[in-house]
């Protein structure tokens, strides 16, 4: 016959919560270091899309179309940049009406000039 000797089962019930924890506590660090991770693939890609929407929700008062209405003030909604073609489009509205503009775009020395800004239907 067995004998359950209690030392020994506190023991590894003890050993067994010392794992968890550490493998628990290890999962969180490596998530937490790739979640705080840049993403970096392609740099001049992101930098320039990152240049062209900046660019575009700074200046959108100056940009926009027509003019807001009933006191509002453009903000932007949506933009789509498409690097290899140097173009994209925004969605802007100022809580009231809603406008949409596509656009073509040239980078000199980091900074964004937009050409062509046409209004979408």
């Amino acid at each position: 016959m067995y004998t359950i000797n209690m030392k020994k089962i506190f023991l590894f019930v003890i050993i067994l919560i010392g794992i968890g924890i550490f493998v628990i506590t290890n999962d969180f660090i490596v998530l937490k270091e790739i979640a705080e991770a840049p993403i970096v693939q392609n740099e001049t890609v992101i930098n320039e899309t990152f240049l062209v929407e900046n660019y575009i929700r700074e200046n959108i008062t100056t940009i926009a179309l027509e003019d807001p209405v009933l006191g509002g003030t453009f903000y932007v909604v949506e933009i789509i940049v498409n690097e290899k073609a140097k173009s994209g489009e925004f969605v802007y509205e100022d809580g009231h009406i809603q406008g949409k503009a596509k656009f073509t775009y040239e980078v000199q020395n980091n900074a964004i000039m937009l050409n062509d800004i046409q209004k979408k239907e």
